[in-house]
């Protein structure tokens, strides 16, 4: 589908009432949702999460804008497009990059968002190896070598990467939630291009938000294991925005729509009107 003159992808849940537009993050895509959407299917919730702009198969961000105003307003026509469907303010849900995305999209009052759940938001503790993941040997070796890579080798070294970051407990992690993660990262070219785009966006996530601005209801999901978004972020959090409702997921990593997505459902459940 087309939004706002960008071809993209969507894979959605149907239902009645307030939707969800739900933001991925970083190097994903909007199959990270899939088993959020399964949940919210079964209770006839509608949501939608798209491939954002410069990751899945949506094209590549624009070299001449910062990196989090083109996913700001990406992120504003997602709601639009949703509210107008459903004739009803949305629950606006965002995974680390997509939560930060999320939050600046609240302080736009005109937008009609009913509430925002962020997910290990970026930009308030990040650890160093989200802004150097090239620095990593095999990613080093890897985007450095002149002679062709077979796609399977690309994906495999995209894949281990993949467990080892973004989950509370790699081993436990199946096969096909990885599968899905590295279906569109086959081409080195663009896990380079992905990759500069976080070394882009760390200046950009130094202001991350306005909390004066953000009237609607907030929840804070944060994994106690998340290895990119630091945990100790949520007490920071807590400080900038007082009246977010903070909860600490023991055991979870940096994808808790994957690793406990009853959770993350009941969380968009209780905003939703």
């Amino acid at each position: 589908m087309t939004v706002g003159g960008i071809e993209t992808r969507a894979v959605w849940s149907l239902g009645e009432g307030t939707s969800a537009v739900l933001l991925h993050g970083w190097m994903d895509n909007a199959d990270t949702w899939l088993e959020l959407l399964d949940r919210l299917a079964a209770r006839r919730r509608a949501a939608i999460a798209y491939d954002q702009p410069g990751f899945g198969v949506a094209p590549p961000l624009d070299p001449e804008r910062e990196v989090l105003d083109q996913l700001v307003d990406f992120g504003a026509r997602t709601v639009l497009r949703a509210a107008e469907r459903s004739g009803k303010p949305v629950v606006l849900v965002g995974n680390s990059l997509g939560g930060w995305t999320a939050l600046r999209l609240a302080q736009h009052e005109e937008l009609p968002i009913a509430g925002v759940v962020a997910i290990g938001p970026a930009g308030i503790r990040m650890a160093p190896l989200f802004f150097t993941v090239d620095r990593i040997p095999a990613v080093s070796q890897l985007i450095s070598l002149r002679a062709p890579v077979p796609d399977g080798v690309v994906r495999s070294v995209a894949g281990r990467l993949y467990r080892r970051l973004a989950f509370g407990n790699p081993a436990a992690v199946d096969q096909a939630v990885v599968d899905r993660f590295t279906r569109f990262t086959v081409d080195r070219a663009v896990i380079r291009t992905r990759i500069d785009y976080a070394k882009r966006v760390r200046p950009e996530l130094a202001d991350p938000f306005d909390p004066e601005r953000i009237k609607a209801p907030v929840t804070v999901l944060w994994g106690d294991r998340d290895r990119l978004c630091i945990p100790a972020g949520a007490e920071d959090l807590r400080a900038r925005l007082p009246h977010a409702r903070i909860e600490m997921l023991p055991g979870i990593g940096h994808t808790p729509q994957i690793e406990c997505p009853a959770v993350v459902a009941n969380a968009v459940e209780a905003l939703a009107h």
